[in-house]
């Protein structure tokens, strides 16, 4: 059986600057809970965002408030920061003045109960924007 070699910081670091991901993130580094489920939404969206080879001067993120506000100052790109449950129509906004951005609202599952008639709008419009949510455990 063959040792495996020790993941060294460094190298580990090189590969993802190599990968691309980096460009999507902001210097800034994340202030959430740990555990908190903004970690893996962050990850996956850069790892969406580069696979998909969208620039990061055409996506928008369009957070609520709460945790889901420090959404957009931690990636590197445009972002707006809107009222209490207003992350859709914003974003839906953004869409109509702009459709060829990529646009992702994020929030807390706060949405689901206070903005309601914006997620029935939202996903029955024909407006390719994404939504992002998790559900708070506090």
């Amino acid at each position: 059986m063959i040792p495996e070699q020790p993941v060294y910081l460094e190298d580990k670091v090189d590969e993802i600057r190599q990968s691309g991901r980096l460009a999507y993130r902001s210097t800034a580094l994340p202030t959430w809970c740990p555990g908190c489920g903004y970690y893996s939404m962050t990850e996956g969206l850069v790892n969406a965002l580069t696979e998909l080879r969208i620039k990061t001067e055409d996506t928008v993120i369009v957070s609520g408030i709460g945790c889901a506000s420090r959404f957009p100052f931690f990636m590197d790109t445009y972002g707006f920061h809107t009222l209490h449950g207003r992350a859709l129509p914003v974003a839906t906004g953004v869409k109509v003045a702009n459709d060829k951005l990529t646009v992702v609202a994020v929030a807390m599952g706060l949405p689901l109960v206070v903005a309601t008639s914006h997620m029935r709008l939202a996903v029955t419009s024909i407006l390719p924007t994404s939504f992002l949510t998790t559900a708070s455990m506090a």
